[in-house]
């Protein structure tokens, strides 16, 4: 149980230093709390609203078909060369375990891979990119890192003549800086639309009314909240979402006592939506203070928080994949070093988990498992492995 509470507390203390990173993409609200549309009503999703709210859901649900990222090359072109990763920070499991995955892949295609440590500061980043240099990279790997915040890094990466690409951090439609050779984007928004289809779906016809909590200093939870609310107005006219900004620093403190002053504000809240899952650790024990039980939707698939769906404690989680992530991320870093076309568009996959399919992550769960394995074949395919 500890190391379970110690694992969820570290994606709370990752989030927060993403926090920091993504802050120079856009503005952010020191507010606790703030109101979406709020109301009551009786009417529930439009026929046509529920029908494809459910589509969504019964596809969502199954395991992802894999399609190739870009055209095929040959992976053997690159073997000696070296890939120098420098991460967030080492304090979250998940990017540990994400860099462990593309380590073992980078091994079987005799690529070197050093992964660089540190616990969250531009100043370390910069030192990590330094000893990338010093040990001659072929590519340099920032995850999750705001290269707005490196400037100079970059470029004395650039003068060194080794590409930079970020994994894990842009959308599909954001600007990148002109010095990064390449990225491979995450589609934030369509968890906060996957939730809105699963929140319709499970109603079943009746009313929604949401209780959204966003953390808006963390730049990716305000399109995913907006992405929501639109997703829920467009299928269920008559459904509402109420919203409680509460800042990742604050999630520890101050997440509990939100989610339950506003459940006993508006009573009528029949779906909790934490953006993150990371949130649901105070999010629950919030909804037990309110006295209130209602279904429990979120994001990312954290294996901790995938432990308290099968609990019974929340009810849907978004995951994504860091099995498959591993691999979109080297591929991408493969392209670079082999000077190969670069693979294009969001490839990260999404899946819907709930008590329905949550077995097949295993028990406990397993961050590599739940996704299948056919995307290990399509990717040997496409590097011409074999």
């Amino acid at each position: 149980m500890k190391t379970r509470r110690r694992s969820r507390f570290a994606v709370i203390g990752f989030l927060a230093v993403a926090s920091l990173t993504l802050a120079a993409c856009g503005s952010s609200s020191s507010s606790t709390t703030a109101s979406g549309s709020s109301g009551s009503s009786a009417s529930g999703a439009t026929s046509a609203g529920l029908a494809s709210a459910n589509s969504v859901v019964a596809s969502a649900t199954a395991v992802p078909t894999f399609s190739p990222p870009g055209p095929t090359f040959d992976v053997k072109a690159i073997r000696g060369k070296t890939i120098c990763h420098v991460p967030i920070t080492a304090q979250n499991p998940i990017e540990v375990d994400l860099a462990q995955q593309e380590q073992k892949i980078a091994k079987q295609v005799g690529v070197n891979y050093i992964f660089i440590p540190n616990q969250g500061t531009p100043t370390e980043w910069a030192s990590g990119i330094s000893q990338c240099i010093q040990r001659h990279a072929g590519v340099i790997e920032l995850s999750g890192i705001n290269p707005a915040l490196i400037g100079p890094s970059l470029d004395a990466a650039k003068s060194a003549g080794i590409p930079i690409v970020i994994t894990h951090f842009f959308g599909p439609s954001d600007k990148v800086d002109p010095r990064v050779t390449a990225t491979t984007p995450i589609d934030w928004n369509k968890s906060g639309l996957w939730e809105a289809d699963y929140a319709v779906a499970h109603a079943n016809g009746k009313p929604v009314h949401a209780l959204l909590i966003s953390a808006d200093d963390f730049t990716p939870s305000k399109s995913i909240k907006a992405t929501f609310i639109a997703e829920l107005s467009k299928l269920c006219p008559g459904c509402t979402t109420t919203v409680v900004n509460v800042p990742v620093n604050d999630w520890g403190t101050k997440l509990q006592n939100a989610t339950s002053s506003a459940l006993l504000a508006n009573p009528n809240v029949t779906t909790v939506v934490p953006v993150f899952d990371a949130m649901t650790v105070e999010a629950v024990p919030g909804m037990v203070a309110a006295h209130k039980v209602v279904p429990m939707l979120t994001f990312n698939g954290t294996p901790a928080i995938l432990k308290t769906l099968q609990a019974g404690k929340i009810t849907m989680d978004v995951s994504e994949s860091f099995g498959w992530d591993g691999y979109v991320n080297d591929d991408q870093l493969f392209r670079v070093l082999a000077k190969a076309q670069l693979a294009k568009g969001a490839n990260y996959p999404f899946r819907i988990v709930d008590s329905a399919n949550v077995s097949d992550f295993g028990n406990p769960p397993d961050p590599l498992k739940g996704f299948g394995n056919a995307y290990i074949q399509g990717f040997d395919k496409l590097w011409q492995v074999g």
